[in-house]
């Protein structure tokens, strides 16, 4: 049985794009519950030489969008955001 590089790359991906989303809505639900601005959280560093959280979030999406795109033999698709 063959399973393409794509279907293998793609639960990784889907599992932790899944994983990022749990923790922002749990950022969120903290923001509400101390009652305090959610954009905050999202221009927040961990450390000082680390990029913003929304950064972040960008970079690891456009990993997973522009590496399923070349294992699809397709050209990326172009970010909106840069």
């Amino acid at each position: 049985m063959k399973i393409s590089m794509y279907a293998l790359s793609h639960d990784v991906f889907k599992k932790s794009l899944g994983q990022l989303q749990h923790v922002m809505e749990k950022g969120i639900a903290n923001a509400k519950a101390r009652s305090f601005d959610t954009s905050v959280l999202v221009g927040a560093r961990l450390a000082p030489d680390m990029l913003p959280f929304s950064k972040q979030i960008q970079l690891t999406s456009d990993f997973a969008k522009n590496s399923m795109a070349r294992l699809a033999g397709i050209d990326p698709p172009k970010s909106l955001v840069s």
